[in-house]
Formats: structure tokens, C-alpha cells, sequence
């Protein structure tokens, strides 16, 4: 009677330590469930922020080569004008020498 009591109280014990694991099981799932929940909208606020920054980067860039081309253009201008500056001065300075 005794031993079958005690098989009992083990059985119940191992019943309840085994429960409370279960429970504890859960409560890791939830914490876990909210963590992976809170990594994804996480995640969703840094894909907005790269797509925002690559917009801004191709704004930039198209930026960047427009004026990289307006550069090109007023250096070209520039060099036309001193070299037409320096032909009037050859041209003066040879009409003047020559006689």
C-alpha cells in the first residue's frame, strides 16, 4: 500500500515538474513570439529608412552629374574665351609690329 502511494506522490511530482516546464516552455514561446515581432517591425522601419536613403542617393547622384556637366561646359567656355583672347592679342600685336 505504502509503495503504491509512493508511485502516486512520484507520478504526481514528475506530473507537475513536467507541467511546470510546459508552462515555462511557454512563456519562452510568447517572449520569443513578441522578440520575433518586434524584430520584424524592426526590420520593416529599416528597409522604409534604406529605400528613403536610396531615393536620396539617386537624387544626389543625378544632382551630382548635372553639375558635373554644367562644370564641363563653363570650363569649356572659359578656355574658348582665352583662346580667342590670346588669337585678338596675336593678331593686334602682329598688325602692330608689322609694317
Amino acid at each position: 500500500m505504502v509503495s503504491n502511494a509512493r508511485a502516486i506522490l512520484d507520478s504526481l511530482m514528475r506530473f507537475e515538474i513536467a507541467k511546470k516546464r510546459i508552462e515555462n516552455l511557454n512563456i519562452q514561446r510568447l517572449l520569443l513570439t513578441t522578440e520575433k515581432q518586434g524584430l520584424l517591425v524592426e526590420n520593416l522601419q529599416l528597409k522604409e529608412i534604406n529605400t528613403r536613403q536610396a531615393g536620396q542617393i539617386q537624387v544626389l547622384s543625378e544632382d551630382q552629374r548635372k553639375t558635373k556637366l554644367k562644370l564641363f561646359w563653363a570650363n569649356l567656355e572659359k578656355w574658348l574665351w582665352q583662346i580667342t583672347a590670346a588669337a585678338v592679342a596675336a593678331y593686334l600685336t602682329h598688325r602692330t609690329l608689322s609694317p
